[in-house]
């Protein structure tokens, strides 16, 4: 998934990968709004948000 969003270009993106377990506590601290997010079906999960408003989240590669 990292690599299809790398290879494109979209300009403005902002990546936050969010860590399971006790890694990923330093980024909730500095992204609050990530807790909620989380995997579906434990595979990768793709929350695509504009102008502050999120699409249902994905595990597909489009």
């Amino acid at each position: 998934m990292l690599r299809e969003i790398h290879h494109r270009f979209l300009p403005n993106k902002v990546v936050i990968l969010h860590p399971t377990g006790p890694a990923g506590t330093a980024i909730r601290k500095i992204s609050p709004f990530i807790e909620y997010q989380t995997m579906l079906d434990d595979q990768p999960t793709a929350y695509i948000c504009i102008d502050f408003a999120c699409q249902q989240p994905t595990t597909e590669i489009h």
